[in-house]
């Protein structure tokens, strides 16, 4: 297909996206949508470098892949590398998770995120432990608790080395379960979690029932422990 095509037939794929997507918004009156390059989100420091553009996980995307990687939450903390505007914390928050945290480098989306979880009022929430964290992801230390990690290729380079090393020093200081939820369109980026120091499983999650125009996202769980 010639490079004009693909274009525009991305172009008109997230504007589908955002329109599915919109519905939640409407129905809970929160700001969780959009599409906002990465020189845009207003972000400092070397993680700016390495920023992809905030772009929102699927809603029944994020929930089916929750439920074939977690059937247990109550036994972990949740926490989003790249959260944004913080719909996958709400989204969470119907499952009984210990806490939920967001990590988020750029003030402007920490804002809006903060905003959302204000604003968000579902009688589903399991989960009123929900927060976020306005920080650069390489400077984050992870909680002393079992832990689900989720990333919605949120960034690349340094950052992402720094996270990794993070993981790894968190796992070493103290045994401990953990999944790893990750959506990527390379197998580079899987390949960089299965790097780590210890034993992973890594699977491939089934989603189903999703839109002919999101039947390209392909969901990994890993899990270790």
């Amino acid at each position: 297909m010639p490079h004009a095509l693909t274009t525009a037939a991305n172009v008109i794929r997230r504007q589908i996206d955002q329109w599915i997507d919109r519905r939640f918004d409407r129905k809970y009156g929160t700001d969780t949508v959009g599409i906002i390059e990465a020189h845009a989100l207003g972000g400092l420091g070397p993680g700016a470098e390495d920023a992809h553009p905030f772009v929102a996980t699927p809603e029944r995307i994020f929930l089916q892949a929750l439920r074939q990687a977690v059937p247990d939450p109550e036994h972990f903390t949740f926490i989003d590398y790249g959260s944004g505007k913080g719909r996958t914390l709400l989204l969470a928050s119907s499952s009984r998770f210990r806490q939920i945290i967001g990590v988020e480098f750029s003030p402007m989306l920490h804002r809006i995120a903060e905003g959302n979880i204000h604003t968000y009022r579902n009688a589903r929430q399991r989960c009123l432990d929900v927060s976020s964290v306005h920080c650069d992801a390489a400077d984050f230390e992870l909680p002393d608790a079992d832990l689900v990690l989720y990333f919605w290729t949120p960034f690349h380079g340094r950052t992402l080395d720094a996270v990794l090393e993070q993981i790894a020093a968190a796992l070493a200081r103290r045994a401990r379960r953990l999944v790893i939820i990750l959506y990527s369109e390379t197998q580079d980026f899987v390949d960089r979690f299965m790097s780590l120091p210890v034993a992973l499983t890594c699977r491939e999650l089934t989603l189903t029932h999703v839109p002919r125009e999101r039947r390209h996202i392909r969901m990994f769980v890993l899990t270790h422990g």
